[in-house]
C-alpha cells in the first residue's frame, strides 16, 4: 500500500519572542520573522526549501497572503501538498518520508542562521490512504508534548573578552544605528523591522487602502501620543472564540475522505485569513474616512476625529495605529491611547459580519490595554492578553456552548505601576 508523509510545523514561544522588546522596529521584525518560517522561506524558489513540483504559487497583490495555496494534491504528482501555513504553523503532505526529513533539516538550518532564538517544532509520520485525519491528530498530540519538555541546549554564549547586548544581555555581534550593542537575535529583529525591511513591506501590500491614502503607519512608539498632551498607548489583542473547537468540528465531518479533509481544513484557514484581512483594512478605513479626518492649521496636521494627531515623519503623514500581528485569527495591534476602544469595537464588529465555512460568524473578543508610552511592553502585551481572557470568562457566561458573542474587557493604567490585572 502507497504511503504519504504528513508534516507538521509550529513555532513555539511566540508571544515571548514578538513582545519581549520595547522597540516596535523589533516586535515587527520579530513578527515577520515568524511568518516568514513557514511561508517564504518554504515557498520562495530562491530558497528551494520545499520539494518541487508543490501547489503554491504567488498571489495577487491586496491577498489575504503572499501566497496562494492550490487544489493540486500529491495524487496529481506533486512531491509536496500544503495543506495549510502561516503564522509559525505548516501542516505540509510529501510523497516520500526523505523529501519530509530534508525540509525540516533545511528549515531549522535557516531558521538558526537567519532567525535566533526563534524555537520551532516539527513532527512527521506516515499514513495511508484514509488515515490522514487521525495522522493529523497523533502529530498535534506529539507537538504539545515536546513544547512541554523542549530539549534542554547550553548555548556557548560568549568567548573571551565580549560586550553584552543593550536589549537583551546576550553577547553583541554588531552596533545598530543608533550605536547600541546588539545580539544576533535584535539584529535579525531590527532588519526585519526597519521601516524599509520585509515586516512593513507585507503590511503594505496586506493593507493596501493606506497607501492609496497617502498615508502609512508608525514604526517607533514614540510616534504614537502627542507631546505635553497625552502619552499613552493602546495594546489592542483579539482572539477568536472557540476557533481550534470550531475547526475540528467542521473538518471532523470529513475525516474518512483524505481529499475532502485537507480542502476543508484549507478553505477555513483561507476563509479566516481573509475575514481578517477584510475586518483589519475596514479599521483602516475608518481612520481615513474623510468625516474622521481634519485639518488643523493651528498644529500643521491632521486630526483623527478632531482630537487626535497624525504625526508627520519624514515627510510622510503617518496614522498612529500599528498591526504586530495579522493574518490569523490571533491579531495584536497598537495604536494612540485614544484610539483603542474605539478601533477594537470596529474591529470586532466587521469580524462578526464574516461567515465562515461552518456557516457561523466569526466571533471574537479582545483586551484593550492603555498604558503610558514608555510602559513595559511586554507587559503591557501580557496585560492585553489577561484583558482578552476575561472577555472569554464572560462570553462563556453568556453563551457557553456556541460563544457566539462578541466581547471586550480593557484597563486604563493612569500610573506606571506593572501590576498583575486581578491587583
Amino acid at each position: 500500500m502507497t504511503q504519504s508523509t504528513a508534516l507538521l510545523i509550529e513555532a513555539s514561544g511566540i508571544q515571548d519572542y514578538i513582545f519581549g522588546s520595547n522597540q516596535l522596529s523589533q516586535n515587527v521584525g520579530a513578527s515577520e520573522l515568524v511568518t516568514q518560517v513557514t511561508t517564504d522561506w518554504l515557498f520562495d524558489e530562491r530558497s528551494g526549501l520545499l520539494p518541487q513540483p508543490h501547489n503554491v504559487r504567488r498571489a495577487q497583490q491586496g491577498a489575504a497572503s503572499r501566497w496562494h495555496i492550490g487544489d493540486q494534491s500529491l495524487a496529481n504528482g506533486l512531491v509536496a501538498e500544503v495543506v495549510y501555513a502561516g503564522g509559525g504553523n505548516a501542516l505540509i503532505l510529501f510523497a516520500a518520508e526523505e523529501e519530509a526529513k530534508k525540509t525540516v533539516y533545511s528549515l531549522t538550518l535557516k531558521a538558526l542562521r537567519d532567525a535566533p532564538g526563534l524555537r520551532m517544532e516539527a513532527a512527521w509520520r506516515s499514513f495511508a490512504q484514509g488515515e490522514l485525519a487521525a495522522t493529523v491528530n497523533i502529530l498535534r498530540d506529539q507537538i504539545s508534548k515536546q513544547k512541554r519538555s523542549p530539549q534542554r541546549s547550553s548555548p556557548l554564549l560568549g568567548l573571551s573578552v565580549t560586550a553584552a547586548c543593550d536589549f537583551t544581555g546576550a553577547p553583541a555581534v554588531g552596533v545598530d544605528d543608533e550605536g547600541r550593542y546588539v545580539s544576533a537575535e535584535v539584529q535579525a529583529k531590527q532588519r526585519a523591522g526597519a521601516s524599509n525591511g520585509p515586516g512593513n513591506s507585507r503590511l503594505l501590500e496586506y493593507l493596501q487602502d493606506i497607501r492609496r491614502a497617502n498615508f502609512e503607519f508608525v514604526y517607533d512608539f514614540n510616534q504614537l501620543g502627542e507631546r505635553e498632551e497625552t502619552s499613552y498607548l493602546a495594546v489592542v489583542h483579539a482572539d477568536g472564540n472557540r476557533m481550534g473547537g470550531r475547526i475540528q468540528s467542521y473538518i471532523d465531518q470529513f475525516a474518512s475522505d483524505d481529499a475532502a479533509y485537507v480542502k476543508a481544513q484549507r478553505e477555513f484557514s483561507q476563509k479566516v485569513q481573509s475575514s481578517v484581512q477584510h475586518a483589519l483594512n475596514s479599521t483602516v478605513g475608518l481612520m481615513l474616512a474623510p468625516n474622521n479626518l481634519k485639518w488643523d492649521d493651528q498644529k500643521r496636521c491632521y486630526l483623527l476625529g478632531g482630537q487626535v494627531p497624525i504625526p508627520r515623519v519624514d515627510g510622510i503623514d503617518r496614522l498612529p495605529f500599528r498591526p504586530i500581528v495579522f493574518g490569523g485569527d490571533d491579531v495584536t495591534f497598537v495604536c494612540e491611547g485614544r484610539l483603542g476602544l474605539p478601533l477594537a469595537v470596529h474591529y470586532l464588529s466587521r469580524l462578526a459580519e464574516e461567515n465562515l465555512p461552518d456557516g457561523d460568524p466569526l466571533y471574537a473578543r479582545a483586551g484593550v490595554a492603555i498604558v503610558r508610552s514608555h510602559y513595559p511592553f511586554a507587559r503591557a502585551y501580557e496585560l492585553a492578553d489577561a484583558l482578552c481572557d476575561s472577555a472569554k470568562r464572560l462570553i462563556q457566561e453568556i453563551d457557553w456552548k456556541t460563544r457566539r458573542v462578541a466581547a471586550l474587557d480593557w484597563h486604563f493604567a493612569v500610573t506606571g505601576l506593572v501590576r498583575p490585572l486581578s491587583e
